[in-house]
């Protein structure tokens, strides 16, 4: 609204009822009489926005009625207030978990893949739409003995950081897994009863998919 009243209500974090009335000086209302002026405000309210024991910023309510703000608005603008900073805390929250998790899945994906005699291998990893929220979807090349190599694709259910992390544990255990050369059979069920202990500690009844 107004430098001096915003900063007022960020530093006590509560709320500012403020009457315009053009007959006040300019030094008091700190720009408020051009307000009332040029839009004919007659009433403001500036309150805080309140995230846990932080205040993030503060909001500004203006009427031009004849009618000004009475401490019923007051309450009104302070549970939106409450609610605008609740969403901003969410989605910061959340796009600090999808930054994580995008970073953990790309470090965890191969950036090389093996050079296998006799085979050529090409790679493109694409998420499967555009803006699509973080996954657990890897992919990797295992070379084995007796000039044999794995191809490996795999898809944890669910999306976010712990999908992620999920992904790199089953990551790290299929290798593990496949350079005992076992029978393929024999790593898809260690892998298959992995997946439902990692799903069994993240509470979710859904496991992983792989190939």
């Amino acid at each position: 609204m107004t430098g001096h009243q915003t900063a007022r209500a960020f530093l006590t974090r509560q709320p500012i009822l403020v009457e315009l009335d053009e007959r006040l000086p300019y030094s008091e209302t700190q720009g408020l009489a051009f307000l009332y002026r040029h839009f004919q405000i007659r009433s403001a309210i500036i309150v805080p926005l309140l995230a846990g024991r932080n205040c993030i910023g503060c909001a500004g309510f203006a009427v031009t009625a004849t009618q000004p703000y009475d401490e019923a608005d007051v309450h009104t603008a302070m549970e939106l207030g409450s609610r605008i900073a609740a969403a901003n805390a969410n989605a910061r929250t959340f796009d600090y978990q999808r930054t994580t998790a995008l970073t953990l899945q790309r470090a965890l994906l191969p950036r090389d893949i093996p050079q296998v005699p006799n085979l050529d291998l090409v790679w493109r990893y694409l998420p499967g739409a555009s803006g699509a929220e973080v996954g657990g979807d890897w992919f990797d090349v295992i070379p084995l003995p007796g000039g044999r190599v794995a191809l490996v694709i795999g898809d944890v259910m669910g999306h976010g950081l712990q999908a992620a992390a999920a992904m790199g544990q089953l990551r790290a255990t299929t290798r593990t897994l496949a350079r005992l050369d076992l029978p393929p059979t024999h790593v898809l069920t260690e892998l298959d009863d992995v997946a439902l202990l990692l799903a069994r500690s993240r509470g979710d009844t859904r496991a992983a998919t792989g190939s």
